[in-house]
């Protein structure tokens, strides 16, 4: 059985190339660099919002440890 993210990269591909990929060629978009820019975009604000959640819990920390 295929995984869910493997079923998911076949329904992103098969969308990609029914209402996309034609207006795309004629703008010369290229499925691999799309994909890659969505990828790199989305760790980097996953990364940004790990980091503020980090930064919100060591001020909570640094608040309890202070009142102690």
């Amino acid at each position: 059985m295929r995984s869910l993210t493997s079923r998911k990269s076949d329904w992103f591909r098969a969308a990609f190339a029914a209402r996309v990929s034609k207006p795309a060629l004629r703008r010369r978009l290229d499925y691999d660099d799309v994909v890659a820019t969505l990828e790199r975009e989305g760790i980097e604000k996953f990364v940004a919002s790990v980091d503020r959640l980090l930064d919100e819990i060591r001020a909570k920390r640094d608040v309890l440890t202070a009142a102690t």
